[in-house]
């Protein structure tokens, strides 16, 4: 993984930075810089902030395989310039990109040189991700707290696709709607998810329906994942506890694995023979 001063080096010395913008990034630009020279699908726009602060804020949540695209990435878009006798203000810029080439390359080579990942394929890891990237929205409100379900549901699916064996998809179709988070391999489905704001006991049965109607009698593995608003987070997690007990598919309770995240034993629909897991996860993301 890439240090601070790594970051510095690569944003400050060899991109630069002018007026608190990377380089020469438009916000357009920036969004093309990461499927054309980088071969990623990251989306810039789903952050706050000057596309320096959302370049910074996407390598510090990158894995070191995906950091290492980057900075080739990088690196094809300021390749190495001749320099003139006579410099101008943008050729000193030019050469000292020239200068820190080999340093970017010695960090590239030791990013490749780190194992990858390794896949993340149980139940567990795949909640655990989601879990990590739910308390990251509740640790800087400032640039989550405006953001709708389908920007919060993509922070989830840019997190789980670096680690995950196989696809990981947003409203994808699957039996009877489009599932939020959808995760097959081999062509299984292994995870879904649906993402909501809490709105009370009824919108919080209401999404557990639409979970259990997407699922088939091949799908065990799913998680409901609340976005809780109220100021009263601990008041709304007790209500979500009883609420869910009292729902018709409601077998038991397992365990808790987190302050915020209970795991569940249901029945599907129509077959109270076919038990699935269903993973309660509660993230507070006051307006």
């Amino acid at each position: 993984m890439l240090s601070k001063g790594e970051i510095d080096l690569i944003v400050y010395g060899f991109i630069g930075v002018s007026s608190g913008y990377l380089g020469d990034f438009s916000y357009e630009t920036h969004i093309k810089f990461y499927p054309e020279y980088c071969n990623l699908n990251i989306d810039p726009s789903i952050y706050e902030g000057s596309t320096k602060k959302r370049f910074i804020h996407i390598l510090e949540s990158s894995d070191s395989n995906t950091q290492s695209k980057i900075l080739k990435g990088v690196l094809d878009k300021f390749p190495i310039i001749p320099i003139s006798k006579h410099w101008s203000v943008s050729e000193k810029r030019t050469e000292q990109r020239n200068q820190l080439r080999p340093e970017i390359e010695k960090i590239i080579s030791r990013l490749n040189s780190n194992p990858n990942p390794p896949v993340r394929n149980s139940y567990f890891d795949i909640l655990t991700i989601i879990n990590d990237m739910g308390k990251e929205f509740e640790r800087k409100p400032s640039l989550y707290s405006n953001k709708g379900e389908e920007d919060l549901r993509d922070h989830f699916l840019m997190l789980l696709e670096p680690y995950f064996e196989g696809s990981a998809t947003g409203e994808t179709f699957n039996k009877s709607g489009k599932t939020d988070i959808l995760l097959r391999h081999e062509g299984n489905n292994i995870f879904i998810g649906e993402c909501k704001f809490w709105t009370g006991k009824k919108g919080f049965h209401d999404t557990i329906d639409q979970l259990l109607g997407y699922l088939t009698w091949r799908d065990s593995k799913t998680a409901v994942i609340m976005f809780v608003p109220n100021k009263d987070f601990s008041s709304v997690i007790e209500t979500a506890k009883t609420a869910i007990a009292n729902h018709q598919n409601y077998v038991m309770f397992n365990d808790d694995s987190d302050d915020s995240w209970h795991n569940y034993t249901f029945h599907l629909n129509d077959d109270k023979n076919k038990e699935i897991k269903l993973a309660l996860m509660l993230y507070h993301i006051p307006k």
